[in-house]
């Protein structure tokens, strides 16, 4: 309950002193020039209260630490994302620091600012803005939803130079034909899922994530569809993963591979929750088994400086091409572009017949 008293002992430019008492907390007392506004502040103050709740006191935020908010996000936040991997492995790296040790009551903006410049004498500016966005949310979920309402974020507002740079590598002049004809020197079955998943990734857009994770049942022949059912971007979204088109490439390659497998002594089993890429034990591939065969695909075709998520860039330019062409209705113009794309794609499926 808010007090408001006119202090009229001595003559004072705010002479109306507002007071609310808080259990636990010091009061909050403020002095206003009327008495109006001495009532409006404490009403939007106990209002305040109403809605959120008391702050939490120092003496609790004492008896919890960094380490077990971040421990709880990896067990009921992280699962939920796209990045889950790449998150729990940074996470769980950031549970050995000296700031994971440190009481919630004593976590300042200081912490944020000594993390920020360890890492950025470790890794990417890039790298180093991930973590942090993580971190970040880490506290303001601790904040919001877990009772720590009088937290304070160390990560939040702090900037890294250079960490919004985007590249923009796009494939060169001959560099697809020459991936085409490095995937032919990769290892065992390789040599067939590596061409796919570029394939996907060049007309399709996928991530290196979704691509792996396909399953049999996700592909759709027929209808020429593709379901991805779990996305970087689900838990931003609110969906479950998306359903894109099939292109003739990613067709012809995905339809051809289980005979090409059998063909060269491996086995695949085509069932709906079976895995569309796999290592050499019959596992489900993981991206680092997939890193390191497109590393040697890159070594091979003598190209430097490309990532596997640049030639999700080749899917985006292809798509504004062809609405472009259909906005600017050169019909002629789009027919001999189809006819160029329909020779392209039979030629490389004659090649990848051949592998």
């Amino acid at each position: 309950m808010a007090h408001i008293k006119l202090m009229d002992d001595k003559p004072r430019t705010l002479p109306w002193r507002a007071h609310i008492n808080r259990k636990g907390l010091k009061p909050l007392v403020k002095m206003f020039a009327s008495k109006s506004e001495a009532e409006h502040w404490a009403s939007e103050q106990e209002r305040g209260i109403r809605l959120n709740g008391l702050p939490q006191t120092i003496d609790a935020l004492k008896k919890h630490t960094v380490k077990e908010i971040v421990s709880r996000y990896l067990e009921e936040v992280t699962p939920s994302k796209g990045c889950h991997v790449s998150e729990s492995t940074v996470l769980k790296k950031f549970l050995r620091t000296d700031l994971a040790a440190k009481s919630l009551a004593y976590v300042s903006e200081t912490d944020g600012y000594a993390y920020r410049n360890k890492r950025l004498k470790e890794v990417l500016p890039s790298t180093v803005r991930r973590e942090m966005n993580s971190l970040q949310h880490i506290f303001e979920i601790a904040r919001k939803e877990w009772g720590h309402n009088s937290l304070k974020n160390p990560f939040r507002g702090i900037t890294i130079k250079g960490s919004d740079r985007q590249r923009d590598r796009r494939l060169n002049e001959g560099e697809l034909g020459k991936l085409e004809q490095a995937c032919k020197k990769c290892h065992g079955l390789n040599r067939l899922y590596v061409p796919l998943a570029i394939y996907l990734a060049v007309e399709t857009g996928m991530r290196m994530q979704e691509i792996l994770n396909l399953t049999w049942g996700d592909l759709d022949f027929e209808k020429r569809r593709i379901r991805i059912r779990k996305s970087k971007t689900d838990h931003i979204t609110g969906k479950d993963g998306r359903t894109i088109v099939m292109s003739v490439m990613a067709q012809i390659f995905a339809s051809m591979l289980p005979f090409k497998i059998e063909h060269a002594g491996g086995k695949v089993s085509l069932g709906p929750t079976d895995r569309v890429f796999l290592n050499r034990k019959g596992k489900p591939m993981t991206a680092n088994g997939f890193k390191l065969a497109w590393r040697h695909v890159l070594e091979n075709a003598e190209i430097e400086d490309l990532h596997f998520h640049d030639l999700r860039h080749e899917a985006g330019s292809s798509i504004a091409r062809r609405s472009g062409s259909e906005e600017r209705g050169d019909q002629d113009g789009e027919s001999v572009s189809r006819r160029d794309d329909d020779r392209r794609d039979d030629c490389r499926a004659q090649e990848f017949c051949l592998l």
